[in-house]
């Protein structure tokens, strides 16, 4: 039995992990969102540091198979990430813009178009201990 399993695992080494897809961002996106963050009274004056977008690729049958990462084979996730510029436009406001089309929609394996989707959007607030 243990014979087996050794000569099983062993045969996956043979795989090569799917490569990350080289994604190039849309020249014309027309999915504008306006985005505005209220902080609470407690933190009104505290600076937003950093804000982020964060998109991945709603459909993942586009993208094959990874028997390196799972016994079995698993679709990867693939992530991609945009700063967004906030300003302060109240005493305890920021608003910013992003859009949701930002990535070109492509056929990076061969499996059909993968489509991109905004899934997120982080902020990091400056707090003062």
């Amino acid at each position: 039995m243990i014979l087996v399993l050794q000569a099983t695992v062993t045969g996956c080494n043979n795989y090569e992990p799917v490569p990350k897809p080289t994604v190039e961002r849309n020249q014309a996106p027309r999915e504008l969102y306006k985005l505005t963050i209220s902080l609470p009274a407690e933190i009104a004056s505290a600076p937003l540091k950093r804000a982020r977008a964060n998109y991945s690729i709603k459909n993942r049958r586009c993208i094959p198979m990874d028997h390196t990462m799972a016994l079995g084979g698993t679709r990867p996730h693939f992530t991609e990430r945009i700063d967004i510029d906030f300003h302060r436009t109240g005493d305890a406001e920021y608003t910013g813009y992003l859009y949701g089309d930002a990535f070109v929609s492509a056929d990076y394996y061969g499996l059909g178009v993968c489509n991109w989707a905004l899934v997120s959007v982080d902020a990091l607030i400056g707090l003062k201990h």
